[in-house]
């Protein structure tokens, strides 16, 4: 009873501190990307899309990890490993080829443990991911682990606001995709460049026949 009395205490401790940092210490990453957002009129029933910005927030982990050591130094975390196909690996597969990552963080002796599946940046579980999506997987398991000490907790349940620790990002595949049709235009322009140059030398090469003849 005393010893559960003590855990109690202490986890009560670490709820405190960790809620009770200071919002400018912690460095928050914005990632932005473009969704259609439905609408539905509530008198016709009728049905809209739109287009809209979806904000997620992500605490980055080596903030994170360092609100963890200035209160907690002696805290660890490790992942945990999984059987496949007669081998081990860091993350736990599923027969359709997706994955998850396991962590577990102990605190002051007490220890949590959370999970994480292996997603994109539209937060959609990789098929076969490969070792870099599994390790930021990892990370942000990290991270969403010691949520569960109140660390970062605001982000998970809604009620963040931005500060200006704030650090925006767009998705992966929104700066690709702008990264291309810049690409794309650059080689349109590029390619009537060369045309124009040929069709000059074709006009030199007749103007010099006619001359010629």
């Amino acid at each position: 009873m005393s010893e559960l009395l003590g855990d109690r205490l202490r986890l009560k401790k670490i709820w405190t501190d960790f809620t009770t940092i200071d919002p400018s210490n912690i460095k928050v990453e914005e990632r932005t990307s473009d969704i259609n957002k439905k609408n539905i009129d509530p008198k016709t029933g009728k049905v809209s899309w739109e287009k809209a910005k979806l904000s997620l927030y992500y605490l980055q982990w080596a903030s994170c990890w360092s609100e963890v050591m200035k209160l907690y130094p002696e805290s660890t975390y490790s992942f945990k490993e999984f059987e496949h196909d007669g081998k081990m690996y860091d993350c736990r597969y599923y027969p359709n080829g997706s994955a998850t990552v396991v962590c577990e963080v102990t605190i002051d002796g007490i220890t949590r443990e959370m999970w994480l599946p292996v997603m994109d940046f539209n937060n959609k579980a990789i098929v076969n991911p490969d070792a870099r999506q599994i390790s930021d997987a990892k990370m942000r398991c990290l991270v969403k682990t010691c949520a569960m000490f109140g660390l970062g907790i605001n982000i998970y349940d809604g009620s963040y606001s931005p500060t200006e620790n704030l650090v925006i990002t767009e998705t992966k595949e929104n700066t690709n995709t702008e990264t291309e049709k810049k690409d794309g235009m650059a080689n349109q322009n590029q390619g009537l460049h060369q045309q124009g140059q040929t069709v000059d030398k074709l006009r030199q090469v007749d103007n010099n026949s006619t001359r010629q003849g």
